[in-house]
């Protein structure tokens, strides 16, 4: 009777572990993971769709890295939270020279990690902006902490949460004002 039980229980958590399984799609340069019928799928594909929007009319013609987005809306949050980082898809990019991490998504991107209260598209493309205009800022972050003790790094390479409420509490640019108002995907 327990292994019956206990199997149930197993089967039952592998089931909806597989639900749950998260699928990465990416956008032109831009990747994001999908739950697949999830509440928040809709929405992450808009935010990639604005993005790959906006890389396109203003920096189509610069090289861009790929851009990684973790960001979910919930009334739930009781603080917006962030990450900005020179990162892979994982948010580990600094395990990469000690294990063996060759696929695609391990390769480093700018990581935009969002948890916000209200839908702010305006905040995403800032900082979107802000790597695609400083990337170097982002990269110099990356390697000055991979340059410490294994045991000594953070496990990202974020900037300091002071310097992405700076970038965000500053005046919205008229790029990205009347990018913004043009957009058919807001």
């Amino acid at each position: 009777m327990i292994k019956i039980a206990l199997t149930i229980t197993i089967f039952s958590f592998l089931s909806f572990a597989k639900s749950q399984a998260q699928t990465i799609k990416q956008l032109d340069s831009i990747v994001y993971g999908d739950y697949g019928g999830s509440e928040f799928s809709a929405m992450k594909e808009r935010y990639a769709k604005i993005c790959a929007d906006y890389i396109q009319k203003y920096y189509a013609a610069k090289a861009i890295p790929l851009v990684y987005l973790d960001i979910r809306v919930s009334q739930a949050y009781i603080n917006d939270t962030m990450e900005f980082a020179y990162d892979n898809f994982y948010g580990n990019v600094l395990d990469n020279d000690t294990y063996d991490r060759s696929g695609k998504y391990y390769q480093p991107g700018v990581r935009i990690k969002l948890r916000m209260k209200k839908d702010s598209p305006e905040s995403l493309l800032k900082l979107l902006d802000y790597a695609i205009n400083n990337l170097d800022v982002l990269k110099e972050r990356n390697t000055k902490v991979s340059k410490l003790d294994y045991y000594d790094r953070p496990k990202s390479p974020v900037l300091p949460k002071k310097k992405v409420a700076r970038i965000l509490h500053k005046r919205t640019s008229k790029k990205i004002k009347d990018f913004l108002m043009h957009t058919t995907t807001r």
